[in-house]
């Protein structure tokens, strides 16, 4: 199973009823250096309807791709090499091409002061590991059915 969760990019089935959702694909990159962690990660994001995760292993890659095809939501780890998640998330946050991309934090470190500086700048969610799989699952779906309504109350444009 987790072999099927190192392919890239992901789509997996539709999880269970009431998961699916109206319009594009929900865009999910997961940045973490441990690859059993993205392999965890991807599969249950994956598993939740209308949702196409991706993963990096490097935050100098998941920067990278940040700026030039922004995910809907990012899942970042704090503790990586080359940056830390907040420094990814302060580099995110300074250009205005990946100011606004929604963020859940993961670490190992269980230090709530990180987990407020995380949260000021703007991370809907710090999980501490060992991830809580079924809250990490349902912060995923509260997250991309906020943004499919704000999505939706959006004005049209009219050319």
């Amino acid at each position: 199973m987790l072999e099927q969760a190192e392919s890239s990019p992901s789509r997996f089935a539709a999880g269970p009823p009431g998961d699916e959702a109206e319009g594009p694909p929900f865009r999910i990159l997961i940045v973490d250096d441990d690859v059993t962690t993205l392999a965890i990660l991807r599969l249950v994001a994956g598993r939740i309807g209308a949702c196409e995760c991706e993963v990096e292993n490097s935050p100098l890659a998941a920067l990278e791709r940040c700026q030039s095809d922004p995910p809907d939501l990012l899942v970042l780890d704090h503790v990586m090499p080359e940056m830390t998640g907040l420094t990814l998330l302060n580099s995110l946050r300074a250009d205005p091409r990946t100011a606004d991309i929604a963020c859940i934090a993961i670490t190992g470190l269980h230090d709530d002061v990180l987990a407020h500086l995380l949260q000021e700048r703007g991370v809907g969610r710090v999980f501490f590991k060992p991830i809580d799989i079924a809250a990490f699952r349902a912060e995923i779906v509260l997250i991309r059915a906020a943004l499919r309504t704000r999505q939706m109350r959006a004005p049209i444009a009219h050319g």
